[in-house]
């Protein structure tokens, strides 16, 4: 019994820790020269066990849209 008990804490533990997504608010100046015109933009950091990407929150938010043939 504790055998099992065992096994589906780590396999729950293994299923919870597949992806993991922090957001961060990304501030920054488009022109140099214009130094004042400051932009900000939500981006997502996802981890997962293969590697991580850096994204912005309107991409992932935006369907693609394939140009119909």
């Amino acid at each position: 019994m504790k055998k099992y008990i065992l096994l589906s804490c780590l396999l729950s533990l293994a299923v919870h820790a597949q992806e993991t997504r922090f957001i961060y608010e990304y501030e920054f100046v488009p022109d140099i020269h214009q130094k004042d015109k400051k932009k900000r933009e939500l981006m997502a950091l996802d981890t997962t066990p293969g590697g991580s990407s850096f994204r912005s929150m309107y991409a992932i938010k935006t369907p693609i849209r394939l140009p119909m043939r």
